[in-house]
């Protein structure tokens, strides 16, 4: 289980820096045991109460952490209706490297997808892009290519974004890859680009 550094750039630093910003985004997670019963500490950024997306696209330039080791990064949005998830790294999907897997979901109707794309997402930075028409339809998009489209249920509401990384535990380990108990990994992100409507 992992926590979210309370302190991430400023005040009391009990842990280390686990988000850090400058030259892009960098959300780290490390291994803690500074609160019982969690082993790994990590950062999140939100726009929750500063900033919220009614439609048009997103794009997200990110370098996923190296998810073979439990890393869960994650590009969301939240509050606006069903959750959207535009990338959620370490899934498993076959023999794929889970670096490979491109995994998004619209949690408000249809199934989630998961693609193996043949590139190590880890390796650089890669374009992930949403568009959003309120009502009316959800995209998805890797590097501009067209990967998913919703068009049941599709809310109204405005969404914040998240950029998070999480670490899976076992109980993870029939679909993701698990965390062991030791390294540094971070989720790096060099933009992010909001067109609205």
């Amino acid at each position: 289980m992992e926590y979210y550094d309370p302190y991430p750039q400023q005040g009391t630093n009990t842990t280390g820096l686990h988000t850090v910003t400058g030259n892009g985004l960098r959300i780290i997670a490390t291994p803690s045991n500074r609160f019982p019963g969690y082993t790994w500490a990590s950062g999140a950024v939100t726009t929750q109460g500063l900033f919220s997306f009614s439609g048009g696209y997103v794009q997200i330039r990110a370098k996923m952490p190296d998810s073979r080791s439990g890393m869960w990064a994650g590009l969301w949005f939240l509050d606006g209706g069903s959750e959207i998830d535009l990338q959620e790294s370490g899934y498993t999907l076959g023999s794929a490297n889970p670096n490979d897997v491109l995994a998004m979901t619209y949690h408000g109707g249809g199934s989630g997808v998961l693609v193996n794309t043949g590139v190590d997402l880890s390796a650089a930075y890669h374009t992930y892009g949403m568009e959003y028409i309120p009502g009316h339809s959800i995209k998805m998009y890797l590097d501009g290519v067209l990967k998913a489209t919703y068009t049941q249920n599709i809310p109204t509401g405005a969404y914040e974004i998240l950029m998070n990384l999480q670490v899976a535990g076992s109980q993870a380990a029939r679909w993701h890859t698990v965390a062991g108990n030791s390294g540094q990994f971070e989720l790096d992100v060099s933009e992010v680009q909001v067109y609205n409507l």
